[in-house]
């Protein structure tokens, strides 16, 4: 077996484990009741904001979190600020979530050596997976005392998972036609004779 197709298989497994304790980590936080869930984003809350809801960037009150945004340009760190006036840390955290496990389920189906070959295919796949975990991930809430299932979360949601998508899939297909250059110009590169006889 080629080294390339060794490196595949091992993105593959990595990626199939990681998808499946991203899922079980989205399925754990589902599983909270309201009280728990609400603690725990008014702690990541408290932890980037003053007692006034601001973002907390430096001063008094310093953070990781809040020194990662200090660290950011000055553009981004604006993003940042605005994204949380439009909506809550908890919001946001879906997108994060499900970017991480889009970015898992896409490097595990980028990386797929069988059927579909194609890359389109396998692109599509992966987006129907992030969706389907997406949906189920609302519709267990149902099942959950006082929860209850929330479309706005399916937009955050997809927020992350499509950027994921874009990001490994972009690639992919960029490794793909460099690869498909490079061979193309070692085939073009024999010797002269050589596709004579």
């Amino acid at each position: 077996m080629k080294s390339g197709a060794v490196a595949r298989r091992i993105v593959f497994a990595v990626a199939v484990s990681a998808a499946v304790v991203g899922a079980v980590a989205i399925f754990r936080l589902t599983e909270q009741v309201p009280g728990a869930t609400s603690h725990l984003s008014a702690r990541a809350q408290s932890i980037m904001t003053d007692p006034a809801g601001n973002l907390v960037l430096g001063g008094t009150k310093t953070s990781v979190a809040a020194n990662l945004v200090l660290a950011l340009p000055e553009g981004l760190r604006g993003l940042a600020v605005q994204a949380l006036e439009f909506a809550s840390i908890r919001k946001w955290a879906h997108t994060v979530q499900f970017f991480a496990l889009g970015g898992v389920v896409c490097a595990a189906l980028a990386a797929w050596w069988g059927r579909p070959r194609s890359l389109a295919a396998r692109s599509a796949i992966a987006l129907a997976v992030c969706a389907s975990c997406s949906l189920f991930d609302q519709t267990h809430k149902l099942f959950v005392p006082g929860r209850e299932f929330d479309a706005g979360d399916l937009l955050f949601d997809a927020a992350g998972y499509l950027t994921a998508w874009l990001l490994v899939f972009g690639v992919a297909a960029l490794a793909g036609r460099f690869c498909s250059m490079s061979a193309a110009r070692r085939a073009g590169s024999g010797p002269i004779g050589a596709h004579a006889a």
